[in-house]
């Protein structure tokens, strides 16, 4: 008994340890470097801009210690209530900004809107076509989506679903909030996360993308929320919701396997501790779910379509894309266009894919510093870009509607507005990695932790996955979005530090 709780001390304070560096590793390289994403000579173009030192340290600084002296006034009883209606205010704002300025989708989101209004229409034409036979997952997405316009033919999908990923967002933070105060046994954290949340802009802006990115987010916090409760009450109504609420996730977009295997290893844990075997069986019941509604609501499309959909794109040819440059190393680069045409067989694409590896490998195995210039480039390229995204995207699409001299401020390159928002948000990002370590750090001395561990193990998980897969900075919104509970630990340890700094000042004197 007594080698297995060491064991299980040992594991969580190893994945502690680890989830705790890679944060920090993020932190010191944003002081110094900055991600830009730009319109160039390739759909996405990056760069790393060396910033300035001094001037990214005071503002940094700054706006931390500005966020610790808020944690003094979240102790006030209805502010939690404010917080969250500020929240909801700002995703009010947002869906009318969005809706206002009218931006149409482009590449896969585009692909996904359409296929939904022709399935509405009975329409199946769409499955004969090279995208859904590559990446038959985005169907996923597609039927909610083909419900609603079943249901309201002439509903404008493309601006609803911009306005529902603003409702989202919102009640995202809400969840989120409710989960860090949860797991803390703190109100104060709660409402420090609705602070942060309120600060981190891509909350806002990122529901332009209509994909399934945004409900499967708040999806996912849904399932980590059940989970901690589960741990704590043992109630059997929790330990069935987060495998059924993370295989939902999980349909809508796959890259919430990352959180999925996060949950379960942290049922791991906790079975190792109080003997439960049932959360195990949740664990692998997620797996299970996740997987075959996918694969029905695939099945019913074929069966629909009369038409059998091909393989999708392998996992090696996957694999191949990342180690290859595009608007950054890692970047999209179009290498998987050369298996759009249907009559690549399996058998043929991973031939073509194995022969790429392998001149890749060469390629890496005759100049080892490449390599890591390349990994190098492509964390950073990913994880220091502070909007997600969500105004290169903006820029790219163009708007058409009322709100769209507004829109055109807020998203032209080179703009003014656009500037002080990247620039704030920048400071933002840098702030928000050293709050989360000073989280992190602070679970290793504490006892209930499981959902925290959640959290950081889903970011670990998120760099190491996009490591060695494509890397894009919209991928990285779900764990932004995570990373505001660790951060809103972060900012109450470093406001009780500073507490007690003034303490012993106040007892010398």
């Amino acid at each position: 008994m007594k080698k297995l709780a060491r064991a299980h001390n040992f594991l969580i304070a190893a994945a502690l340890i680890a989830c705790v560096l890679a944060l920090g590793c993020l932190a010191v390289s944003h002081l110094f470097e900055t991600s830009r994403l730009y319109t160039g000579p390739t759909p996405e173009s990056v760069t790393l801009v060396r910033d300035n030192l001094p001037v990214n340290l005071l503002c940094t600084a700054g706006l931390i210690m500005l966020l610790a002296g808020v944690c003094r006034l979240v102790r006030k009883k209805h502010s939690g209530r404010v917080l969250a209606a500020l929240v909801l205010l700002g995703s009010l704002l947002s869906a009318v900004f969005l809706v206002g300025a009218a931006t149409d989708q482009i590449y896969d989101f585009q692909y996904v809107i359409e296929a939904a209004q022709l399935f509405a229409r009975g329409n199946y034409k769409v499955l004969g076509v090279d995208y859904f036979h590559l990446y038959s997952y985005q169907l996923g997405f597609c039927l909610p989506m083909e419900a609603l316009l079943r249901v309201f033919p002439s509903l404008n999908i493309n601006l609803f679903m911009q306005a529902m990923n603003a409702v989202a967002c919102g009640v995202s933070a809400l969840v989120l909030a409710a989960l860090c105060a949860e797991i803390a046994q703190d109100k104060r954290a709660g409402r420090m996360t609705l602070v942060l949340a309120i600060l981190f802009l891509p909350l806002f802006f990122f529901p332009v993308f209509v994909y399934g990115t945004v409900p499967m987010v708040l999806l996912t916090l849904l399932s980590i929320w059940c989970f901690v409760r589960y741990t704590r009450t043992r109630r059997l109504v929790f330990g069935l919701l987060w495998p059924v609420l993370i295989a939902a996730a999980y349909v809508l977009k796959p890259n919430a396997a990352v959180p999925m295997i996060a949950l379960a290893i942290c049922a791991v844990l906790d079975a190792m501790q109080s003997k439960d075997a049932k959360i195990l069986m949740f664990a692998v019941l997620s797996a299970v779910l996740g997987v075959a509604m996918l694969r029905l609501i695939i099945v019913q499309y074929e069966i629909r379509g009369g038409m059998k959909l091909t393989e999708d794109l392998s996992a090696l040819a996957r694999l191949v894309m990342g180690l290859k440059t595009g608007g950054a190393a890692g970047w999209y680069n179009g290498y998987t266009d050369k298996f759009l045409p249907l009559d690549v067989t399996a058998q043929q694409e991973h031939a073509m894919a194995m022969a790429d590896l392998k001149e890749v490998l060469s390629q890496f195995a005759a100049e080892p510093g490449l390599f890591l210039r390349f990994l190098r480039e492509k964390l950073l390229t990913q994880w220091l870009e502070p909007t997600c995204g969500s105004l290169w995207y903006g820029n790219l699409n163009g708007q058409h509607g009322p709100l769209a001299a507004l829109a055109a401020k807020i998203y032209t390159q080179g703009g003014a507005l656009r500037a002080v928002l990247e620039g704030y948000m920048n400071v933002f990002q840098q702030a928000l990695y050293l709050l989360a370590c000073a989280g992190g750090a602070s679970l290793l001395r504490r006892e209930k932790r499981s959902g925290f561990l959640v959290l950081l193990l889903s970011v670990l998980g998120g760099l190491l996955y996009h490591l060695i897969f494509e890397a894009k900075s919209q991928y990285s919104y779900m764990y932004m979005v995570m990373l505001l509970a660790l951060a809103a630990q972060g900012a109450l340890v470093i406001e009780g530090w500073l507490m007690r700094l003034i303490a012993r000042g106040g007892d010398r004197e």
